[in-house]
């Protein structure tokens, strides 16, 4: 089972070339979101963001040693 998220504050980019090869994706299909760790993500959770969805392929939580707490995905794009 997933979770679909609609409204959280994040910040979408796309990925480098290296995780678009890590996850065998394609570029422009490939992106980056940092978001906040209230959010319990999870890998086969889904992301809308207006019309576009997103597939989270990967999380990494980013807390402590004086680090803003936060979240890295990978996210992939869903539509056509």
């Amino acid at each position: 089972m997933s979770a679909t998220y609609t409204t959280l504050q994040s910040d979408i980019q796309p990925a480098s070339q290296e995780r678009v090869a890590f996850v065998d994706g394609r570029i422009g299909k490939v992106f980056t979101a940092f978001v906040d760790t209230t959010y319990d993500l999870k890998e086969g959770d889904e992301i809308r963001v207006g019309s576009k969805k997103y597939a989270v392929k990967g999380v990494s939580r980013w807390q402590g040693a004086g680090l803003l707490d936060h979240q890295e995905l990978t996210l992939t794009s869903q539509d056509a």
